[in-house]
């Protein structure tokens, strides 16, 4: 995707060898690569997506293509506005495309505008068209509110106390601790594929001392885009800028496209302005940018043969999926896997500075369980139980995390990409040990690249409580918890969800369920409903004591099918926009001076 996206961007040449170039410069970085053994998907949604909303802008702004040949321009930019159908066709394409990015990889939509924004200052300070860079600017504008009006209402979190460290992820990536080598050569996993690939570097240098006309100004717009990403992945990478910053890989993307670019403008400019022209220094430089392209392919072309890309035999999550996945029979559970950012799949609620955590169902990590978002409620509740753990003001922290059904406890040690047995990321001072003084907690046999606790007092996250747990569930908070034997709860309605109903018959007792009190979730016993009430101080439970069939399932307001309307009106008029029939207008480009063809004295003679 982002090959053919770099492709149609890279039109702004009619010469087919200088797009060519381009392209094959954008399929040698090793971003991509990287990022696959790595894991790292935002990196991947970045990379297929930033050529495109560039091609959409470049459109709809009326840089539509260049002309064969060099003509003389009354401005330095090639400019052809499209029509106005045509224009509401690419903004609705170029708003589709930041809402897909926003609501797969928040940081990659940020990175997609703020180098949509670069490319519009550059067409100012390279002398471009200025009408080209206010459409450009006033483009992204609009789409990012289409964007945020798509994602509607959960984009609301994004404007919230941490709604920009929400957009821009956790520290991490592999990218913290880079240098300035290692990230000028893509250096995010392992696959960096060696040092030759600075040498795509050298054509986006040479080609602004030796590129005229609308060359010139688009090798402005490549270098400054190249310029300010390698800052900010070099802020990113050392966390020493004043806000936080998506992880390197996604910013290194744009420095890929601009590479592109120069292969593209170089090649170009070698055709037009330095053939032919007086011997001089402009030559030589074209020329060793030329071989500076060929020898940058080297690397990604000797180690594609297996494919691999140098991922390993069996990632963390496949470990667990492995390990802790059982039959459904056990009763539902969660598990918590905290540690480095970097190691913790789907890493998603910051903890304290290099511990982050997150929280799935059932042992399986698939979309569907590690999209699982914890509330405020149950985020705050278990920052206490950290808080907990770490001042080790308790041994019973295991009780503390029953009510969530918290089953197990995951540590990453080593991922064998960006954490080796040779080289492992340290483990947070203390975390282990903290884990293996708690009571409740009991050591599982595991790999060596993890390190995993299970909780004897876990309470399944729809069960019918013990004697004891059902005499301390009302009274409420940590005490009552620290104080009560929860284990020996009895598992029901096994899948239940708020999407899906369960029934089951049981001989009576107080049926616990693992969320925060909401009134929606209802019980009914032999079809009669039971009101929920608090249990524990944080989730809720239902008095079933007369027993039976009992079902439990959750209205859903009505405000979410006036959202899912809503939702589904507004991706239609975007849809309606990208499809609608469109006429090309055919026509010379604006401000060329020159004749389209030249006749010769002697046919004029004739």
């Amino acid at each position: 995707v982002g090959w053919l996206g770099v492709a149609r961007l890279l039109a702004i040449s009619a010469d087919p060898r200088a797009r060519a170039a381009g392209l094959v410069v954008y399929a040698a970085v090793p971003l991509p690569y990287a990022a696959v053994a790595a894991g790292r998907s935002s990196v991947l949604v970045a990379y297929a997506l930033v050529p495109w909303a560039l091609h959409f802008a470049r459109r709809l702004s009326g840089l539509g293509g260049a002309i064969a040949g060099d003509p003389v321009l009354r401005r330095n930019d090639v400019v052809e506005h499209p029509s106005a159908s045509m224009r509401v066709s690419l903004i609705a394409r170029l708003t589709l495309l930041v809402a897909i990015a926003f609501a797969f990889s928040p940081a990659a939509s940020l990175v997609v505008v703020v180098a949509l924004l670069v490319v519009a200052l550059g067409g100012v300070v390279g002398g471009g068209d200025l009408r080209a860079s206010g459409l450009m600017a006033a483009a992204v504008v609009v789409s990012v509110v289409g964007a945020v009006l798509l994602n509607l209402p959960w984009s609301l979190q994004y404007v919230s106390g941490d709604g920009w460290s929400r957009i821009v992820g956790l520290a991490g990536g592999g990218s913290v601790g880079l240098d300035v080598w290692e990230i000028l050569r893509f250096g995010v996993g392992p696959s960096a594929l060696g040092g030759l690939i600075i040498g795509t570097y050298v054509p986006l240098i040479v080609v602004a001392f030796v590129a005229r006309r609308w060359r010139y100004v688009w090798a402005i717009r490549a270098i400054l885009l190249a310029a300010i990403f390698l800052a900010l992945a070099s802020a990113a990478s050392t966390s020493s800028g004043p806000i936080d910053l998506p992880e390197v890989g996604v910013l290194l993307v744009p420095v890929a496209v601009s590479l592109a670019l120069g292969a593209t403008l170089l090649v170009a400019s070698f055709s037009v302005d330095v053939r032919g022209g007086r011997f001089g220094l402009r030559q030589p430089i074209t020329l060793l940018g030329l071989l500076a392209i060929s020898s940058a392919v080297l690397p990604v072309v000797s180690v594609a043969v297996d494919g691999s890309w140098d991922q390993p035999s069996a990632s963390i999550v496949e470990q667990l999926d492995e390990l802790l996945a059982e039959p459904s029979s056990a009763g539902d559970y969660r598990v918590l896997v905290i540690g480095d950012p970097d190691l913790v799949p789907g890493a998603e609620i910051s903890y304290s500075d290099g511990v982050a955590y997150s929280v799935t169902s059932n042992g399986s990590f698939d979309i569907g369980s590690t999209w699982y978002s914890p509330s405020a409620l149950e985020e705050r509740t278990m920052g206490d139980v950290l808080d907990a753990l770490s001042r080790r003001t308790t041994t019973r922290v295991g009780r503390l995390l029953a009510p969530f059904g918290v089953r197990y406890v995951v540590i990453p040690r080593f991922d064998r990409v960006r954490s080796t047995a040779e080289a492992p990321l340290p483990v947070a001072d203390g975390l282990v040990s903290s884990f293996a003084e708690q009571l409740d907690f009991t050591s599982v046999y595991s790999p060596s690249s993890l390190t995993v606790f299970e909780n004897t007092q876990w309470i399944p996250l729809t069960a019918v409580l013990g004697a004891e747990a059902v005499a301390n569930s009302a009274e409420g908070g940590a005490g009552a918890l620290v104080r009560s034997d929860v284990g020996g709860a009895q598992p029901i309605l096994e899948g239940v969800s708020a999407w899906r109903e369960r029934t089951q018959q049981i001989s009576g007792g107080v049926v616990h369920l693992g969320v925060p009190f909401d009134e929606r979730w209802t019980l009914r016993v032999d079809g009669e409903s039971v009101d929920g009430r608090g249990s524990f101080g944080s989730v809720m439970s239902f008095d079933a004591s007369a027993g039976g069939t009992v079902s439990l399932d959750y209205s859903t307001p009505i405000t979410r099918y006036l959202w899912i309307v809503v939702h589904i009106g507004l991706w239609i008029v975007v849809f309606v926009g990208v499809l609608q029939p469109v006429r090309r207008r055919r026509g010379r480009a604006e401000n060329v001076d020159s004749p389209v063809i030249l006749l010769s004295s002697a046919e004029n003679d004739s």
